[in-house]
This record gives C-alpha cells, structure tokens and sequence, in this order.
C-alpha cells in the first residue's frame, strides 16, 4: 500500500467496513450504488520507441474526459455515465447531445467534476428516483466537489466514505474502474 490508503489503521477500516454494512442493512442491494470518478488521457503518446528506447522530448497530453461510473451493489444495474469534458460540443457527438447517445455530458476548461456538475447530476438522479417511486444508498468517496445540493434529496441517501478509506472500501476502486480504463486502451 502506497500514500493515504497505507496510513490508515487496519481497525479504522473493519471499524468503518461494520458501520457501513449497518447502514446497508437497510436497503435492498439492488439499491445500494457506488458512484466514482476518474480522469482518462485520450491522447497519450508512447513512452518507448519500437526499438525499446525510451522517447525523450514528448509533451504529454491534456486531452483529458472525466468519466463518473455508478452501479449497484448486485451489478445489475448501472447508471449512464456521467462524463465530464473540455469542450461544449465534441465533433465525434455528430451534432447530438450526450443524453442521445446514452450518457450524461458536461464540460468546463479543466474536464474536472465539480460541486456544480455533482450538485446536477445528484439532483437529477434524485427526480429519477422519485419518478421510480424508488430509494436508493449512494456510497461516496470525500471528494472536495461532493457537496450536496441544497434542496435535500428525498429518495438518494448519500454516505460518505471516511477519510482515506476509500481505496479499502470503494467498489469501483476494485477494479471496476481499472477494467474499464484497460477496455478503452484496448
């Protein structure tokens, strides 16, 4: 283990691994959802030549998307993604919007989530629920921009995940993500 996940006392995480399980308790696991975020270089030039030389002198890109995965506990549902970019419209969308082509799409000059994205996109998978006559958990990490609207939600719980906790008790931090990143590669 490596930076905040090792500094975190083993007794911390069963500690905060019981708590969560209580709260779980509660809901269905088909109801229970983690929500994580992750940036993804799109455009990234090689590190070595074909020779195994390594390339000095390449600028590495920003060309970067934000993609926010969301899924149930079961693994049976998952929520579009949200994904966050540089530009208002991207040439490869074809003149169509992101909820056409089956995900959520917002942008600003970083391609980074912020409360104003989060707050959004909470809310509106808040009136999903409530159109579903549903209640769902929300397991989230303690990202800075996980700021709650403040209209409370009323068929979204939202916990959050304790201080550098998240990389021993995050779903997506599993390998979801990770799988998801190596399919885009490939």
């Amino acid at each position: 283990q490596h930076g905040k996940a090792a500094s975190v006392d083993e007794k911390m995480v069963t500690a905060e691994w019981k708590c969560l399980t209580i709260i779980c308790k509660s809901y269905h696991p088909k109801e229970v959802f983690n929500m994580d975020e992750k940036g993804l270089f799109y455009v990234i030039p090689p590190d070595h030549a074909l020779a195994n030389a390594v390339a000095h002198g390449l600028k590495s890109s920003n060309n970067r998307l934000t993609f926010a995965l969301t899924c149930n506990a079961l693994g049976t549902k998952k929520l579009e993604p949200l994904i966050i970019g540089r530009y208002q419209r991207l040439h490869c969308f074809k003149r169509r919007s992101g909820s056409e082509l089956g995900f959520s799409y917002f942008f600003n000059t970083k391609a980074w989530m912020n409360h104003m994205i989060f707050q959004d996109w909470i809310a509106k998978l808040n009136l999903k629920c409530v159109a579903k006559q549903r209640h769902i958990l929300l397991l989230l990490d303690n990202f800075a921009s996980h700021l709650l609207p403040p209209a409370p939600l009323t068929n979204v719980r939202v916990e959050f995940f304790q201080l550098n906790m998240t990389s021993h008790l995050q779903p997506l931090d599993g390998g979801i993500i990770q799988n998801f990143k190596s399919n885009f590669k490939t």
